[in-house]
């Protein structure tokens, strides 16, 4: 059985950049060369991260303060 395409291509979005996401997927992210943080938020530009739903209303501040700075 193949990996799944999202599989094989995450490190390209995450190597070497700070990351947070659900719990369930964190080896999956270490593994491929996120720095993976517990936190509700973590900016790493331009990338930008949460962990679950509960934590919308500081991921909606965090892109509208991105989309600001962009202009």
């Amino acid at each position: 059985m193949s990996e799944p395409l999202a599989n094989r291509n995450i490190g390209v979005l995450v190597e070497g950049r700070r990351v947070t996401s659900v719990p369930s997927i964190r080896d999956d992210l270490v593994n491929a060369g996120a720095r993976w943080e517990d936190s509700e938020v973590v900016r790493d530009d331009p990338l930008i991260s949460s962990r679950n739903p509960g934590d919308l209303p500081a991921f909606c501040r965090t892109i509208i303060a991105a989309l600001s700075e962009a202009g």
